[in-house]
């Protein structure tokens, strides 16, 4: 699968620096669809563009011996080995300055054969591009513009809709952010960034309840990453459900000893339930694993003032 898709992302590479008109920030999971079959339209047209490369490459080989595109694609292209990520733009770098010498390269032959209209006509091209560039370039205005557009290039990407929603919550805009995460998750179940920002979308509107069952749900889902106890905890905590935000404190601990907000939260849970001797305990080892934390010192100094 992997090399049938990475003959499948050639195509695409191709038509992005003949024309490219689609460009996007991500690739990643799930905008590029998996190519599960040899048979698939879209390798096999892959292996006919390779063979007529081939193919023209021998029939021209003396008069033009021009070799590199390829070679340069070779560490990128996923054909050799797995390098990690489906498709990105800048892994044909290489490539596409190998091509641009190329097409340069075939103009200038054309010139020599038919003169000025050549020159015309690929001026006219150069000028087009150089304004998609500049349109192109706007999308890096803001974080705002930025993740708009990536969704907008990208819509099954769990990334980009990820980008989108956490934007949007950033900006208190609840619903907008709410879509882009249930959408991100619906791609990718085991998400675990967007499950937590979603989660705490919900928690931030008050809606304690639906955090927790979103949490659960990602827990459920196999998304079970520390954070996600962490603010599971959080939530059970506000709620004044303490045994509860106990236990999820202590998976969180579990799976990341060097977490440090789980020691701080469980450390209050302890105390709001006056098991102070627990509490002092969880947070000293804190303070061991971070002994500037003004926090964990703030809280200890108050136990020490509680108890005389």
């Amino acid at each position: 699968e992997r090399i049938l898709t990475a003959g499948r992302v050639q195509l695409d590479y191709l038509h992005l620096q003949l024309w490219p008109t689609e460009l996007s920030s991500d690739y990643s999971f799930n905008q590029i669809a998996i190519v599960t079959s040899g048979l698939d339209p879209r390798f096999l047209g892959f292996l006919a563009l390779v063979i007529a490369a081939i193919w023209i490459s021998w029939g021209v080989r003396k008069e033009h011996p021009v070799v590199g595109y390829a070679l340069l694609f070779s560490l990128t292209s996923n054909l050799l080995f797995p390098i990690g990520t489906v498709m990105g733009e800048r892994l044909a770098y290489a490539p596409s300055a190998f091509f641009c010498l190329l097409l340069g390269y075939g103009m200038w032959e054309l010139y020599l054969r038919k003169g000025r209209p050549t020159a015309v006509l690929f001026g006219l091209v150069l000028v087009s591009f150089c304004g998609m560039t500049v349109d192109r370039n706007r999308t890096w205005a803001d974080s705002e513009v930025f993740n708009r557009t990536q969704v907008r290039t990208a819509p099954n990407s769990a990334k980009a809709n990820y980008g989108s929603g956490r934007e949007y919550a950033r900006r208190g805009e609840f619903d907008r952010a709410v879509v882009h995460l249930r959408r991100a998750v619906e791609i990718l179940p085991e998400y675990d960034d967007a499950w937590t920002m979603l989660g705490t979308a919900y928690a931030d509107q008050g809606e304690l309840h639906t955090a927790i069952q979103v949490y659960q749900e990602a827990v459920g889902n196999k998304a079970n990453g520390a954070g996600l106890h962490y603010n599971l905890g959080r939530a059970y905590q506000l709620l004044g459900e303490y045994p509860l935000a106990v236990e999820s404190f202590l998976t969180a601990i579990r799976m990341d000893r060097a977490f440090m907000q789980p020691y701080i939260n469980l450390g209050g849970v302890y105390y709001q339930m006056n098991r102070h001797a627990e509490a002092e305990e969880v947070w000293r080892q804190a303070l061991r694993l971070q002994p500037e934390n003004q926090t964990v010192q703030d809280n200890l100094d108050i136990l020490k003032r509680e108890s005389q």
